[in-house]
């Protein structure tokens, strides 16, 4: 549950400037490789890791494709890469942790190359203790931006 408030609040500030259906999508677009591979995993209860391919380039491209279709038509391009970089911000988070290699997102960059890498900056276990303080800067960030007399969320 930590690890999704991470990746909630780590997307908010990037999309605050975004359109009101554009904000959601980047926001889901955050969540997106966790609550897809825990799903399948869960649906499908396979000893296979379907959390490999949602931390991946192409299996971002591909879950953001299919769930763009939940946005109106004129929005639905915009939509898509705003799901697609949210995923790609996940990640990116994601490979911030050191788990050994054993991480979904370790194969980032797969099928383009089976190497897996990590910068190793916190233990994954860190993330419960991130939590506050990254409730503690989005607060920050929106009572200043409200300060100004700008509407964060639109």
């Amino acid at each position: 549950m930590a690890d999704l408030v991470t990746h909630y609040l780590t997307a908010r500030i990037p999309a605050a400037r975004l359109s009101r259906p554009i904000q959601a999508a980047f926001v889901v677009g955050a969540l997106l490789p966790d609550v897809v591979g825990k799903f399948l995993d869960r649906a499908l209860q396979t000893s296979m890791r379907f959390d490999v391919p949602s931390h991946t380039v192409l299996g971002l491209a591909l879950y953001a494709y299919a769930a763009c279709f939940l946005f109106e038509e004129r929005v639905r391009r915009g939509a898509w890469l705003a799901l697609w970089l949210g995923g790609l911000l996940h990640v990116f988070v994601d490979l911030l942790k050191d788990t050994m290699g054993s991480a979904s997102s370790a194969f980032f960059l797969f099928p383009f190359t089976a190497r897996s890498f990590e910068l190793g900056l916190y233990e994954p276990l860190h993330a419960v203790w991130s939590v506050p303080v990254a409730v503690v800067f989005a607060a920050s960030w929106e009572w200043f931006a409200r300060r100004r007399g700008a509407d964060v969320w639109e």
